[in-house]
């Protein structure tokens, strides 16, 4: 494992750690916040455990929702045995999608993905008339991470 490569991914993506986003849907192990594409990549680190790897910007690849499902906060809980961040509805509470490593200090931990459609929702919302996009709004980010952002980190785990 490239452990640079690595450490430069999970910096870069919790940087976005009280932000707020539009929230696309997932497609996969992918998930699209705003006008970017993540994917989250396990770490299998040997044949019976494994954990997140890193999670990367990918670009615009997939398919999701044209118009958000939700305003959601990034939020990273390391509270109980799990280490997840969390995307967090800022209108009702509901977590649409928990993305990390489960049962963190177990012998046996494990990568999580977990997508929770929020089934009282009933419609799209609209996105602000003023609304810019994720990197007009925090240009700051790309100069703390631009290697994640540009999409130029070469992920490689060993193992696989």
């Amino acid at each position: 494992m490239n452990h640079k490569t690595i450490d430069m991914a999970t910096k870069g993506f919790k940087i976005l750690e009280g932000k707020e986003f539009y929230f696309y849907g997932v497609n996969e192990n992918k998930f699209k916040i705003d006008d970017l594409v993540f994917e989250a990549l396990e770490d299998p680190n040997d044949g019976y455990r494994s954990s997140l790897g890193a999670i990367v910007v990918i670009g615009d690849t997939g398919i999701y929702h044209k118009r958000p499902l939700a305003k959601v906060k990034m939020v990273y809980d390391d509270s109980g045995d799990d280490l997840l961040h969390k995307l967090i509805d800022i209108d009702t509470g509901h977590v649409w999608l928990a993305v990390g490593t489960g049962e963190f200090g177990d012998y046996y931990p494990y990568f999580m993905f977990r997508y929770k459609p929020d089934e009282t929702q009933k419609d799209y919302i609209e996105v602000e008339k003023d609304y810019q996009p994720f990197l007009e709004r925090y240009p700051e980010l790309m100069l703390k991470a631009p290697e994640w952002f540009n999409g130029d980190l070469d992920i490689k785990f060993e193992g696989y």
